[in-house]
């Protein structure tokens, strides 16, 4: 609703992008309600498209790794792992 946008908007203005890390649990749902929860999946999300292409080249190498340019800091940067 746009009373959590509010205050979601307010505090990465205020704190940056990093708040929502820092920001306690309790403050969260006393300020967003009991429908938010932080998510900490996001590198297993990453691992497992990145990792995606193991299964497709039958243990062969690939010449080329294309992907989109908003990849490159998540899933893209998994698969050089």
């Amino acid at each position: 609703n746009a009373e959590s946008l509010q205050y979601v908007r307010e505090n990465v203005a205020r704190y940056g992008t990093d708040w929502w890390w820092f920001v306690s649990d309790d403050e969260i749902e006393a300020n967003l309600g009991d429908g938010w929860k932080r998510g900490t999946d996001t590198l297993d999300v990453w691992f497992d498209s990145g990792s995606s292409w193991k299964s497709l080249l039958d243990n062969r190498i690939a010449d080329v790794y294309l992907e989109g340019s908003d990849q490159h800091r998540g899933w893209f940067q998994s698969s050089l792992l």
